[in-house]
């Protein structure tokens, strides 16, 4: 279950008809947990074992506000077993439109749909059809960009996100595409419009793609801070913020103390709002990873010594503020004597 932390979430809600996106950010084991399957059914399907596994625990997600029509941040705890959801759990690189060959290909998420969820669809899973034999793997995938949602063949449409082979091979092609379309320029002598839109085409592809890619990348980062804060543990369980730190949203913006605003004139322009889901202040972990990289000492997670210690409640207490030249030379000053 730690596997699914920092994933996509996108949960169903009857109330308004329309999935949720959110996050989780956190799990548990669930207090009264589910009658399991015995050994001998849990034995022969991998599935069903990975069900017994997410049955039994419990996660915490996290609506943000700004998306989806919500004024406010909602978290919840809950079962995905009880519930219409799917879950991204795996970057991938799939066969978006197969009519463009090798260029048709784009990033996506696979993702693992609850058993309430799969019930509009359970006669293919119980029935498939003749096409479909037992042991090709398919999976639902989400592509970037557009969210467009399809069925996919794992081992013939899907291949690893990062993987060197395919960008090599996909760049190969392109080139080889516009090579043969300048030696039919140079045959008739002449840049033809055909050749100018083919080029362009090929370009805007490779915009496209980076473009997409760079998304990826945003989301794979995401992640990855979210799975970093889930790790931290919480030493003083005394804290003010221990219940809800486990939510780095929850805490307030970490913004420069006794700052001063100047005046705005009124000829100005008015400066856009930003977006609901863009934090405002200074990102914890980055400041935390700084003073890591310009500590001398060694650092040691949940290890009480005299050294930079890395926890949920070192960082909801952090606070910062700008110093004068004047306040920063005593402070040297001070540390060498």
């Amino acid at each position: 279950p730690e596997l699914l932390v920092g994933k996509i979430i996108r949960l169903y809600c009857p109330i308004d008809n329309q999935y949720h996106i959110g996050r989780i950010i956190d799990w548990r084991r669930c207090s009264t947990p589910y009658k399991t399957l015995p050994p001998q059914s849990l034995s022969s399907s991998s599935s069903l074992r990975s069900i017994d596994t997410i049955i039994n625990n419990e996660f915490l997600l996290r609506f943000s506000k700004g998306l989806n029509g919500r004024k406010q941040t909602i978290t919840k705890w809950i079962s995905l077993e009880e519930h219409s959801c799917a879950v991204s759990v795996s970057m991938i690189m799939a066969h978006h439109d197969r009519g463009r060959g090798i260029n048709g290909w784009k990033p996506a998420q696979s993702v693992l749909r609850t058993s309430i969820e799969l019930v509009p669809v359970k006669h293919l899973i119980y029935k498939p059809p003749k096409s479909i034999t037992k042991k090709q793997a398919w999976a639902l995938v989400i592509f970037f960009g557009d969210e467009k949602t399809e069925y996919t063949h794992l081992d013939i449409e899907t291949v690893d996100l990062f993987s060197p082979h395919f960008d090599q091979m996909r760049m190969t092609k392109q080139q080889l595409l516009l090579s043969e379309q300048e030696k039919i320029t140079e045959q008739h002598h002449q840049s033809t419009k055909s050749q100018i839109a083919f080029s362009s085409y090929i370009h805007n592809l490779a915009e496209v793609m980076d473009l997409t890619m760079n998304l990826v990348k945003i989301e794979l980062e995401e992640q990855r801070r979210i799975f970093d804060w889930h790790t931290l543990n919480c030493h003083n369980m005394a804290h003010e913020k221990c219940l809800s730190m486990r939510d780095e949203i929850s805490l307030a913006p970490l913004e420069i103390q006794h700052r001063t605003v100047p005046d705005m004139n009124v000829d100005d322009e008015s400066m856009p709002n930003l977006c609901p889901l863009i934090q405002k202040g200074i990102d914890r972990q980055w400041l935390m990873n700084q003073i890591i990289s310009s500590s001398p000492m060694k650092v040691e997670k949940d290890k009480e010594r005299n050294e930079v210690q890395v926890s949920l409640d070192i960082m909801a207490s952090l606070s910062f503020s700008i110093s004068s030249p004047i306040s920063m030379k005593m402070a040297q000053l001070k540390a060498q004597r």
